[in-house]
C-alpha cells in the first residue's frame, strides 16, 4: 500500500511541476477558458446519449492539440485515477441496487470532465486558464490562489513522500494493519500543518514583493511570457464546441 501511495504522490508532484507557470499557446486565453469550462460543465451535468457518443471525438481533437503543443505527459493522465476511484465508490450503491445505467452515467459525469480538463490544461497550460479567469473579471484573490496552487501541489506531494519515507524508516519490518492506519493519519495531520505554514509564508513573501507593483491586473500584462509550442487553438475550440453542441442537441431532441 505504501508503494502505491508513494507512486501516486510522485506522479502528482511531477505532473504538477511540469505544468507550473507556463502557457502553451499565445492565443487569447479567454476563449480557451470560457469554452473549456462550458464544455466541462456540460459533461458534468449531461444525461444525453448524443454527448456521450460524441465525447470520444472531442477527446481526439484535444489529444491532437496536446500533441501539437508537446507530447502529453502520461503522469498527468495517471492522475485521473483519483476521480475514477471517487466515482466508483459513489456509484457502488447504485450497482448494488442493479441500477447499472445510473451508475455508469455517474462515473461518466465525474471522469469525463476530469479527462477533458486534463487534456485542456496540457494543451494550453494551467496559467493560461488562470489568466483567462482573471481577464473575465474573477476576483484577483481567487485567481492568485489558483496560480499558487500549481506551485504548492508539487511541494505538498514532495513533503508527503518525505514523511512516508521517514516513518517507514522508523519501523523495522512491516507495521500491523492498525499501526499502518495510525501512521497514515498522523502523517496526514503533520502534512496539513506543514502545508498551512508553507502557504502562509509564501503568501507573505508574494505580498511583500507586490506591494509596490500595483494591482497586477491580468489585462495589463502582455506578451507570451514563458509560453512554449506553436499551438493549434482551433482544435481546442472545435473540441469544446463539439461537446457544447452535442449537449444542446441532446437536450433539444430529448435524448
Amino acid at each position: 500500500m505504501d508503494g502505491v501511495l508513494e507512486r501516486l504522490a510522485a506522479e502528482a508532484r511531477d505532473a504538477a511541476a511540469r505544468l507550473t507557470a507556463w502557457r502553451r499557446t499565445c492565443a487569447n486565453p479567454v476563449f480557451h477558458t470560457i469554452l473549456g469550462l462550458a464544455a466541462a460543465s456540460a459533461l458534468a451535468f449531461t444525461s444525453s446519449m448524443v454527448t456521450i457518443v460524441l465525447f470520444p471525438f472531442s477527446l481526439l481533437l484535444l489529444l491532437a492539440a496536446a500533441c501539437k503543443a508537446g507530447k502529453p505527459d502520461k503522469r498527468l493522465l495517471h492522475a485521473l485515477v483519483y476521480p475514477l476511484a471517487v466515482s466508483a465508490v459513489a456509484a457502488a450503491p447504485l450497482l448494488l441496487s442493479n441500477r447499472v445505467g445510473d451508475a455508469s452515467l455517474l462515473v461518466f459525469r465525474v471522469v469525463a470532465p476530469a479527462v477533458f480538463m486534463a487534456l485542456l490544461v496540457w494543451s494550453v497550460g494551467w496559467m493560461s486558464l488562470v489568466e483567462g479567469l482573471g481577464r473575465l473579471g474573477v476576483p484577483r484573490q481567487l485567481t492568485e490562489s489558483l496560480a499558487l496552487l500549481s506551485f504548492l501541489v508539487p511541494r505538498f506531494a514532495g513533503q508527503m513522500l518525505a514523511l512516508l519515507a521517514a516513518r517507514r524508516a522508523r519501523h523495522l519490518g512491516s507495521p500491523g494493519y492498525r499501526e499502518w492506519w495510525r501512521l497514515q493519519a498522523t502523517a496526514l495531520g503533520e502534512l496539513l500543518i506543514r502545508a498551512m505554514d508553507s502557504a502562509h509564508r509564501l503568501a507573505l513573501a508574494i505580498e511583500a514583493r507586490t506591494l509596490a507593483s500595483g494591482n497586477g491586473a491580468w489585462g495589463e500584462r502582455s506578451g507570451c511570457g514563458a509560453r512554449t509550442g506553436g499551438g493549434h487553438p482551433w482544435l481546442i475550440y472545435a473540441a469544446s464546441l463539439l461537446v457544447i453542441a452535442a449537449s444542446v442537441a441532446g437536450y433539444a431532441l430529448g435524448y
